[in-house]
């Protein structure tokens, strides 16, 4: 049954209606100036909240210091927009001195703004927070272009030249289309060369996707977003405007959001999740397994489906070590050969190295933080390396490991868990999951001390069965003996 031609009429004319409403709202001044009265105030608890973590810190990182210098010149432009529209809808004089003065001092704050961008991102890249040599050229540009606007605004004039607007004209083409090309386009050149941490690489592609490339094309769109001359302004509309607006203050919402969890500015120690633990239905029926396990090798079979069924690894990344028993009634009935990777896992663990006090901090960082996850470790060593640190590292590259999950009975590791590095899986491994793990290598830690337990108490047995049939062989042998030395004995008498 098809729409008659007067629905279509009408169905076409309520969206008209409704499109024009939308965009007549989005036009409108009033709501351009609330939108942006909000977007400022987040943008102020963001620096806020900052100011206060750098605070809490005794050493504050030159890219913590470029990082809140965006977040101040990004409160800047809003409060210049608050302060060009407060003048629009005549709340005061537009061409106030005041306000002049505010927009010329947001167009100098949001040259330093892009210029700590710049820099900001391709910190993400240097080990070593040193500017490079096209950002030490930029950043002498970038001075300039500030020093001009303070020139203006020592001047104390209401009266805007068009020589100041061809200024930020340029002054907006140079960061739109050559101080930021040139940063991302060296920042991925860079990180195909440079080996960076997962965990770093993570926050650099989530900060460029969520903040910087949408911040780059709204102020496309916009061009010109503090010219408070209508007759020069640049941008397209309000609407657009608007539209921008809303887009970035969710933009920067999302992505400091996510950032956060992946342990941006170190504010969790481990990669976080929203998520909280949670034992599923398959995670309960594993554990009852482990409790009717009957051999070490079922135990191996059920910690690979583990680790497959809850972090999506493969059966063949995952390898249980189970270490010999110390006892020599073990050694002596259990025939062990260990393949390569645990011969070199026995040899971390024994403190078989040529500096051994440096190696026995490793293994107390080791009792200490429970698990290695390369992830988190390369991180960690990324900005403030050390030789503990580092000895982990070689020893998880030996092995070629992303995680070393080792499982102890009181002080002794008796087992541990192995899960093979895998070049192009992006997964990391949040602060949930690593719980995770810990609970199921404590259950398996109780579960192969029992197992072990039963087989010395079935070895100790058989030992004992054997000894016992050994005394009876060796009785009949000696009775055997004695027959025939008395036979023997017989012949000689007679």
């Amino acid at each position: 049954m098809g729409i008659s031609q007067d629905s279509l009429i009408t169905i076409f004319s309520a969206l008209s209606t409704i499109f024009s409403e939308v965009n007549t709202m989005f036009s409108s001044m009033y709501f351009l100036l609330y939108l942006q009265i909000f977007a400022g105030a987040f943008k102020v608890i963001l620096l806020g909240f900052f100011i206060r973590h750098i605070l809490t810190h005794r050493n504050v990182p030159p890219f913590w210091i470029y990082f809140f210098m965006v977040l101040l010149g990004s409160c800047f432009e809003d409060i210049a927009w608050i302060a060009s529209l407060l003048g629009c809808i005549g709340f005061f004089d537009r061409h106030n001195v005041a306000v002049i003065s505010i927009i010329r001092l947001s167009w100098a704050f949001v040259i330093v703004m892009y210029q700590a961008l710049a820099l900001f991102i391709e910190s993400f890249t240097q080990q070593h927070i040193r500017p490079s040599n096209h950002q030490l050229f930029f950043s002498a540009i970038s001075f300039l272009f500030v020093l001009y606007q303070f020139f203006l605004l020592l001047l104390s004039s209401s009266v805007r030249t068009p020589i100041e607007f061809l200024v930020q004209r340029y002054l907006s083409s140079y960061v739109l289309f050559l101080l930021m090309p040139v940063t991302l386009l060296y920042v991925f050149v860079k990180i195909q060369k440079v080996y960076l941490p997962k965990i770093l690489k993570s926050q650099l592609m989530v900060f460029m996707q969520y903040y910087i490339l949408p911040l780059i094309l709204a102020n496309i769109v916009q061009m010109f977003p503090f010219a408070s001359d209508s007759s020069k302004q640049a941008g397209s509309s309000l609407s657009i405007v608007a539209c921008s607006s809303i887009v970035l203050t969710l933009a920067l919402f999302y992505c400091f959001k996510k950032i956060m969890g992946l342990r941006f500015l170190n504010y969790h120690d481990h990669v976080h999740s929203s998520q909280g633990f949670n034992f599923t239905d398959d995670f309960k029926s594993i554990l009852e397994s482990l409790g009717a396990a009957q051999s070490i090798s079922e135990i191996k079979i059920l910690t690979q489906r583990f680790f497959k069924q809850n972090f999506s690894l493969r059966s063949n990344q995952v390898t249980l070590h189970v270490r010999t028993l110390t006892s020599t009634v073990y050694q002596e009935h259990t025939k062990v050969v260990l393949q390569e990777k645990e011969l070199l896992i026995e040899y971390f663990l024994d403190v078989k190295s040529d500096n051994e006090s440096m190696h026995q901090h490793v293994l107390e960082y080791l009792k200490k933080h429970k698990i290695f996850i390369r992830d988190e470790i390369e991180y960690n060593d990324f900005y403030q390396h050390n030789e503990v640190r580092g000895i982990i590292l070689k020893f998880l590259n030996q092995i070629e490991a992303d995680i070393f999950l080792p499982i102890y009975e009181q002080d002794t590791i008796i087992a541990c868990i192995v899960v093979d590095c895998s070049t192009y899986s992006k997964k990391l491994y949040s602060d949930t999951q690593r719980d995770e793990m810990l609970v199921f290598s404590r259950y398996l830690s109780n579960v192969i001390n029992l197992l072990q337990n039963k087989n010395l108490k079935e070895l100790l047995k058989q030992r004992k069965d054997a000894l016992e049939e050994l005394y009876v062989k060796h009785q009949e042998i000696n009775q055997y003996k004695e027959s025939i030395r008395s036979f023997l004995r017989n012949n000689e008498n007679n």
